[in-house]
Order: structure tokens, then C-alpha cells, then sequence
């Protein structure tokens, strides 16, 4: 069921064709509406599950998971084209000589608060506890807020 956390809709509608395509006949499979829906919610499901790192417990799976996994789904989706939107909107240009400084700055630092952050984890194979900075940057919301909370030499490196 992990394998689930790397498709997207498109791979599970195209699976339901070529499965819906099969020749010959006698081996084809019809995948209904209703099915294929709850093949989404399943995949979206996993997806949460690995991304919130709860176990994938399919026990656990039923309609009220169903339809909180589609919601979220559809909330990434809406943020995710929200976001170039807002960007193009907030951004500031070319810096246009040192006296604009102040205000292009400003701009950026907008700029960089609504460009949401991807949410990361650790590398765990060394064994090693993420430190209280790491799990600090794991909560962050924008880009701005993960510069903000790296010192400058981790930046740079």
C-alpha cells in the first residue's frame, strides 16, 4: 500500500482504462465510478498517512477517512495554484538602484511569505535525533520563515 504515496489521480484513472481496454474480452475489468472514487481517496489516504507519518493501518480506513483525505487533497491542490498566483502578484522586480532598498526588501520579505514552504523531515539513517532547530523548521508555513529560522552560516553551506 506505501507504493500508493507516489501516484497521483491521473495514474489511478489510467489504470481503471487500460483495465477497462484489457482485449480479450473475457479479461477485461470495469472499474466503476464509485470505486475509482474510492481508489482516489485511498491513494490520497496513504499519501496523508506517510505525510503526517502515522501507520498506514487499512483497519483504519473508512468513509469519514475517505471524504477527510479527499478534503485535504483538494485543499493541497487549491493552495498549490493559489500560490503561483499570489507570487506573481507579490513580486517585488529588479532591484532598481540602493536608494529603493527599503521598500524592495519589503516586498521580498512579502514575497517570500506567501510562497509556502514544503514541509521536511530529517534524514533518520545516521541514527541521529532531529535537533530542536530541525523540528522548529519542520512547522514552518513560508520560505520566509525558514530563512528567518536558519542561522546565516547554515545557509550558506
Amino acid at each position: 500500500m506505501v507504493q500508493l504515496k507516489h501516484f497521483i489521480n491521473k495514474d489511478i484513472r489510467g489504470m481503471a482504462m487500460t483495465l477497462g481496454k484489457r482485449s480479450p474480452v473475457a479479461t477485461r475489468l470495469i472499474v466503476g465510478m464509485v470505486r475509482l472514487q474510492n481508489l482516489i481517496a485511498l491513494m490520497h489516504w496513504v499519501q496523508d498517512c506517510v505525510r503526517t507519518n502515522t501507520d498506514i493501518d487499512p483497519a483504519s480506513f473508512n468513509v469519514e477517512t475517505m471524504l477527510i483525505a479527499n478534503d485535504h487533497a483538494e485543499s493541497r491542490e487549491t493552495l498549490a495554484s493559489q500560490t503561483d498566483v499570489m507570487s506573481k502578484i507579490a513580486d517585488p522586480g529588479k532591484l532598481k538602484g540602493s536608494n529603493s532598498w527599503e521598500v524592495w526588501s519589503m516586498s521580498f520579505a512579502n514575497l517570500l511569505s506567501v510562497i509556502p514552504a514544503r514541509v521536511f523531515r530529517p534524514h533518520m539513517s545516521s541514527g541521529k535525533s532531529p535537533s530542536q532547530k530541525t523540528a522548529k523548521l519542520c512547522t514552518t508555513t513560508s520560505w520566509r520563515n525558514v530563512l528567518l529560522a536558519t542561522p546565516s552560516k547554515d545557509r550558506d553551506s
